[in-house]
């Protein structure tokens, strides 16, 4: 599964909290670091990217800000989906 995602003011640290829910009642949650899964939407990405990115642009304005995806790999691929839900963490 793939997740297009940035943040606005990011600092390490922060990072946003996905919480996947499992038809069988059951979680997981995929945290998605700053300055690893994503960046700040707000700051020219540099040419070339970092070795230490685990995600890369998603989409790029002309000044070369934009969007992240990620790719998270479901530990339960047996199990059905039931729901995803985001919250931040940090400031």
């Amino acid at each position: 599964m793939y997740f297009l995602h940035a943040g606005e003011g990011v600092k390490p640290g922060n990072a946003i909290v996905y919480t996947i829910r499992y038809s069988d009642g059951t979680a997981h949650e995929y945290e998605a670091q700053v300055h690893r899964d994503f960046g700040d939407v707000a700051i020219a990405l540099p040419s070339p990217l970092p070795e230490s990115l685990e995600c890369s642009p998603g989409w790029l304005d002309r000044r070369r800000r934009g969007l992240w995806v990620s790719k998270w790999v479901n530990p339960y691929p047996e199990k059905a989906l039931s729901a995803i839900e985001i919250s931040a963490k940090g400031d």
